[in-house]
């Protein structure tokens, strides 16, 4: 089984998660960690070893941040330097990057994950405009 901690700045992380579960449905071992911009990082990475360690059954954990270098990923890559087998951080998090990764986490291993939902996310972002209106040209 694969672990999603999903954990940003603000309340973002806990909008994405319930936003993808009315779309998917109800997750198992799927957490958001929301970092108000007062708090300690050192508090917030005992929330995340905390939830982790709550969660034995899981093997993997797939963690996605909402962007590289600010204080939510580089919490999550001091976890992860220890224990590097069994984690993956992926920044960058939007809702069809945690789509994916609900509908795919139970047919493959972690790293094939890892890669799949970046590939999918990067999949959409286009420019929607200009792809509809191609589309409605192309009827004409």
């Amino acid at each position: 089984m694969i672990g999603i901690i999903i954990i940003t700045h603000g309340d973002f992380s806990e909008a994405l998660l319930e936003t993808a579960q009315g779309i998917v449905g109800k997750q198992q071992f799927i957490f958001a960690i929301a970092i108000s911009y007062s708090e300690d990082p050192k508090v917030v990475h005992q929330r995340l070893e905390k939830e982790i360690n709550a969660n034995r059954v899981v093997n993997d954990w797939l963690i996605l941040t909402d962007m590289v270098g600010g204080t939510p990923c580089n919490i999550c890559l001091t976890l992860v330097e220890k224990f590097r087998e069994n984690y993956e951080v992926v920044s960058g998090v939007n809702l069809y990057m945690l789509i994916s990764a609900f509908i795919n986490r139970d047919k493959m291993p972690l790293t094939e994950l890892k890669n799949k939902i970046m590939e999918d996310a990067k999949s959409s972002i286009m420019d929607a405009k200009e792809k509809f209106l191609c589309r409605l040209k192309k009827v004409e």
